[in-house]
């Protein structure tokens, strides 16, 4: 019997897509907080060579009562020359951590992977960081467990930067407007390529604060700013196009302006050349190990935001004042910088 094209394409298709649906993970793992497991924890305090003495201490399963999110230590196994151990909680197995004579020599993780419409777990080795003795030794007297991540460290940035009408947002970054075609709003790019676009555009300077209009079938969706001046959204994504580019009004200093400091901010440094060094929330991002808290940036301090991605990312680079950490480099990164962390100067 001939078999129909269509339905051998379905068949395909629906075959592929059972790859994913049939491997136990699928059904039995949290991905998201195995993957908030991997980066805060195994990424940031599995080190090369570190003991396997230390790490039973870490990873000892009650070093989880007080913190919910923290993997511990399921099971251990020889594997020919390396002792194995699985880390696991309730959400899955975070990762499997190989030692050889004693020292820590690599880690597996399996990482949730979309392609097209199929998605599988996929076993992904990992070599950890190698830091010198004297590091080594610092690390293994520190004790992890007792700073736990916050489990609202990770808010979803729609919770924080909500798009309905009627909202107000402040523009983070440039954006051009062509006001030949009903003020269309276009994603922005470097100055110097304003010539190469052509035509009746004009940029909206960053810091311009836009409220959201109601979704019309003449218009779509538009903005307006504060002398009423209508902008248009036309993108397949809608507002989304813009997330990374929008804040809630008055709650974000734009790149390239001063901000004041809303909390204070541990400065944290690996004291390795070239490398930059980090302005962290505490109990929202969890240190590297072989990184040291070297100062503090206090509330109500102002700093430079070079830039800012408040709604989507939510990671900033800033610029203290020249001289005001010692040892810190010039630029910081802020790895979770969620809105009103670094408001306007001008309204301060």
């Amino acid at each position: 019997m001939r078999r129909d094209p269509m339905v051998a394409v379905v068949l395909a298709v629906l075959s592929s897509a059972c790859a994913h649906l049939a491997q136990s993970q699928t059904w039995t793992s949290d991905a998201r907080t195995i993957a908030l497991q991997q980066d805060e924890y195994l990424a940031k305090e599995l080190v090369r060579r570190l003991p396997e003495a230390v790490f039973t201490r870490w990873y000892a399963p009650g070093t989880a009562e007080n913190d919910p999110l923290r993997p511990v230590i399921r099971s251990r196994d020889v594997e020919g020359e390396f002792t194995v151990y699985e880390l696991a909680s309730e959400a899955g197995v975070a990762g499997r951590v190989a030692f050889l004579e004693a020292a820590l020599d690599h880690w597996t993780r399996w990482r949730l992977v979309q392609e097209s419409v199929v998605s599988s777990w996929m076993k992904e080795d990992v070599t950890p960081r190698q830091v010198s003795e004297a590091a080594l030794l610092r690390i293994a007297g520190l004790d992890p467990a007792a700073e736990p991540l916050r489990p609202d460290a990770r808010p979803d940035p729609a919770d924080l930067c909500p798009l309905d009408p009627g909202t107000s947002v402040d523009t983070l970054v440039p954006l051009l407007f062509d006001h030949d075609h009903g003020n269309r709003l276009i994603r922005w790019f470097p100055p110097s390529r304003l010539l190469e676009k052509g035509g009746p555009v004009t940029v909206l300077p960053a810091g311009t604060t836009l409220t959201i209009r109601p979704w019309d079938v003449v218009h779509g969706r538009r903005l307006a700013d504060r002398q009423g001046t209508l902008y248009l959204v036309d993108a397949p994504l809608g507002l989304k196009t813009f997330a990374d580019v929008f804040c809630p009004a008055g709650r974000c200093a734009p790149g390239g302006a001063d901000g004041v400091v809303a909390e204070d901010l541990a400065i944290v440094s690996s004291g390795v050349a070239g490398e930059a060094s980090l302005a962290v929330l505490p109990g929202r991002f969890r240190v590297p190990v072989w990184m040291e808290r070297i100062g503090t940036l206090r509330a109500g301090e102002r700093v430079r935001v070079r830039k800012w991605n408040a709604c989507a990312g939510m990671a900033a680079e800033i610029e203290p004042p020249e001289g005001r950490i010692a040892g810190a480099s010039g630029t910081l990164q802020v790895p979770v910088a969620p809105p009103g962390l670094f408001l306007p100067a001008a309204a301060r």
